[in-house]
């Protein structure tokens, strides 16, 4: 039954097979982080890959513990998710950009939208941070990576996470997904996912609704974080959700890529435009300094990026004493 962790759109993927498979971490995955950590600058993803492939052998879905502190289903099928989740990068001592912004911007009670959720990472660390009294809704347009999202959310116990199996953009309307199995998280709308070339392209019709729309049918009038992660689709994901950026003027989070924009037909500049016809929003990128430390990059030129990619925070002077505190996080581990 799907019905303890609340699924807006019904999911006919494998959750039964997935949440009944787990095994506990082998001993050649624990292995694998201890080596990470000793040799962070090695050649990991080729050893990750090799490992990968021996492990097939023995249980396909097994669980790890996660830096922030949650237990998270891994499957060897998906091996790029296998070595993003069991690197250094989120195992226990250290932090990745979105671990560090989430963490001071988010307080007990906040309300969050995470549009491009994958397998639930960053939801899971939303509800830890905004707690029972807090509220989180989840978007993921791909119902595979909704089916382990839902598994993650219910190995922890987070059952009042709203998931929604759908796409989201700026009209009601059907598109076709372009994915493939190795690769889940990098499922496009537009061009071809990674690893295309090695395992082929696989595409699913799937709804498209509003974000807007969508909130109002679930009964969500009030959002403080916008996180977005589109692969390309992130101008029409922020067009359908225009009455909610013009009425609760949420800080967003989006990571911007020049080539995806491209490939969907708008520059990152339209992006900037957008939102400042939307209120009074301020833009940084997020850059780290020599000793580790995050800066914000103002006033941003856009232009600029819609030349390289960058991590992107936009706000409003409402939540400039979250921003502040943002900035004096301490160096990276």
């Amino acid at each position: 039954m799907l019905d303890s962790v609340r699924i807006f759109t019904p999911l006919d993927g494998p959750l039964p097979w997935i949440e009944t498979s787990a095994k506990p971490t082998p001993i050649w995955a624990k292995l694998s982080q201890i080596y990470s950590n000793l040799f962070p600058d090695k050649k990991y993803g080729r050893v990750v890959r090799a490992l990968s492939n021996w492990g097939r052998t023995g249980p396909k879905l097994f669980k790890i513990r996660l830096n922030i502190g949650c237990d998270w289903l891994v499957d060897l099928a998906h091996w790029p998710d296998y070595a993003m989740y069991s690197s250094p990068l989120h195992v226990e001592g250290s932090e990745t950009f979105m671990e560090i912004a989430l963490t001071t911007l988010l307080q007990p009670g906040d309300k969050v939208l995470d549009i491009g959720a994958n397998k639930g990472y960053y939801t899971l660390m939303c509800r830890n941070l905004v707690g029972s009294s807090g509220r989180v809704v989840a978007v993921e347009a791909l119902p595979l990576t909704s089916s382990y999202l839902v598994a993650n959310l219910r190995l922890n116990g987070f059952t009042d996470v709203v998931v929604c199996n759908l796409g989201v953009g700026e009209s009601e309307r059907t598109e076709y997904l372009n994915y493939n199995v190795a690769a889940l998280g990098c499922s496009t709308l537009h061009g071809r996912p990674m690893l295309d070339e090695k395992v082929g392209t696989q595409r699913l019709e799937i709804p498209v609704r509003t974000t807007d729309s969508l909130l109002e049918e679930i009964g969500l009038d009030e959002v403080n974080l916008l996180k977005i992660d589109v692969e390309g689709h992130e101008l029409s994901v922020l067009r359908g959700s225009e009455k909610l950026i013009r009425s609760c003027r949420p800080i967003v989070l989006f990571e911007a890529f020049p080539e995806n924009a491209q490939l969907a037909g708008w520059s990152i500049t339209e992006v900037g435009e957008f939102l400042q016809r939307c209120g009074d929003y301020q833009f940084a990128a997020i850059k780290y300094t020599s000793d580790g430390l995050i800066r914000l990059n103002t006033p941003l030129q856009w232009a600029d990026f819609d030349k390289k990619a960058s991590d992107i925070i936009a706000w409003t002077p409402r939540d400039q004493l979250r921003i502040d505190r943002f900035e004096q996080v301490p160096p990276r581990r």
